[in-house]
């Protein structure tokens, strides 16, 4: 009996530890399956964001605007006159000129107590293919001021975003010809500007970038 209980308890050992070798084999091999996977996540995860960036570059839209003969509208408020107005062409957002939401930018200068001030708008206007398109215009609206400057590593752009929520009726479908026009918060002084290279050959050179949100 006790030779019978000895041999049966070794079995019973060798069967356990067989078994304990196969768990822990078939432990490492899930471990090594969730690792591929894992790293096959992170690589789908990286194409996703590659994949989502080219999109949203491809959905882009930049427009840039030349203000010519700028010295003109300092001058003309510097002799006394209340406000001076520009205004660009208008764009369209989308890369196909003749589609999307209709927009052009506005500056105005006038001159607060001993300091003469610019600032620049977006402007929603009528288009051709508003019944079509999803009111109300929700994009981000980036424009920048772009410093002329040849070495482009130093050059310091002034960059500026719209902020929709302190007037958001100017986002809405146009009713008449155009909205009320929405302010970039930045604001331009002829002693900021000629700071830097922003102003050459009396021009410059304003960009606007519409993106999605």
């Amino acid at each position: 009996m006790d030779s019978h209980l000895q041999s049966a308890t070794r079995l019973h050992l060798d069967l356990a530890c067989v078994k304990l070798d196969n768990t822990e084999v078939e432990l490492n091999d899930t471990k090594a399956r969730l690792n591929n996977a894992y790293i096959k996540l992170n690589k789908t995860e990286k194409k996703l964001e590659t994949t989502r960036k080219v999109v949203e570059k491809l959905d882009m839209r930049k427009y840039v605007w030349g203000i010519n003969n700028f010295s003109g509208i300092w001058e003309q408020v510097k002799r006394g006159k209340r406000m001076i107005s520009r205004e660009s062409n208008p764009f369209n957002t989308d890369k196909i000129e003749s589609c999307g939401y209709k927009l052009k930018v506005k500056v105005v200068a006038n001159k607060l107590g001993t300091g003469t001030f610019m600032w620049v708008f977006i402007v929603v206007m009528r288009g051709e293919y508003d019944a079509v398109l999803t009111w109300p215009f929700e994009r981000n609206i980036r424009l920048t001021v772009i410093d002329q400057k040849k070495d482009l590593v130093r050059r310091q752009n002034i960059i500026s975003h719209v902020i929709r929520d302190n007037n958001p009726d100017a986002f809405k479908r146009p009713v008449g010809e155009e909205n009320e026009a929405a302010m970039f918060p930045e604001m331009l002084t002829p002693e900021r500007l000629n700071s830097r290279s922003y102003i050459v050959d009396d021009t410059l050179f304003l960009q606007v970038e519409i993106s999605p949100l």
